[in-house]
């Protein structure tokens, strides 16, 4: 950086010629300072020019890729969320179908069961009563059998031999009366 000063200065410098003491500890230093940087501006002002031009574009290049990915992200959200509700509303239709068609099932069900009743008591009052029907004629057959067992036996003891004589006359005239 010496080497940027006038040679002159630069040997006067080194032989000690030179006696300022500001100048040796703050000037000298702060000029090989601003040369340095008066050269770096120089030769690296374009690329660093190109580098920030690069650097920008590339940002707004992101910016604008993470901008339509966020506006994607939205309608992806909003789109969710809009399949979701009537995801929710489908399934609250569902339900209250369910209950309608569980509350219809029941009702049938009762009502079915209420005529199976009917026809199950209409059943058995005529079953009974064929029952009933049956016993009953069962019964005055088996005592009417009962009766005339009872009384033949009652006539066989009482009937003398002329009573039978008489029965077996008056049983031959009404057959023969009605040939």
């Amino acid at each position: 950086m010496l080497m940027c000063l006038p040679p002159q200065l630069l040997k006067n410098f080194f032989q000690g010629r030179f006696k300022l003491k500001t100048m040796n500890t703050l000037i000298l230093p702060s000029i090989n300072l601003l040369i340095l940087l008066a050269v770096l501006f120089y030769f690296l002002r374009q690329p660093i020019k190109d580098f920030v031009k690069a650097r920008h574009h590339s940002v707004a290049t992101e910016l604008q890729k993470s901008q339509g990915m966020l506006r994607e992200s939205k309608i992806k959200y909003d789109e969710f969320v809009t399949r979701l509700s009537s995801v929710d509303s489908e399934i609250e239709s569902l339900r209250m179908t369910s209950r309608q068609d569980a509350l219809e099932m029941k009702a049938r069900i009762l009502a079915q069961a209420q005529k199976l009743s009917v026809n199950i008591q209409s059943d058995a009052k005529n079953a009974a009563m064929t029952l009933r029907n049956e016993l009953k004629s069962e019964l005055s057959k088996e005592l009417g059998e009962a009766v005339l067992s009872r009384a033949a036996k009652i006539i066989s003891t009482k009937l003398s031999s002329a009573d039978h004589s008489k029965i077996r006359n008056d049983f031959a005239r009404q057959v023969g009366g009605s040939q």
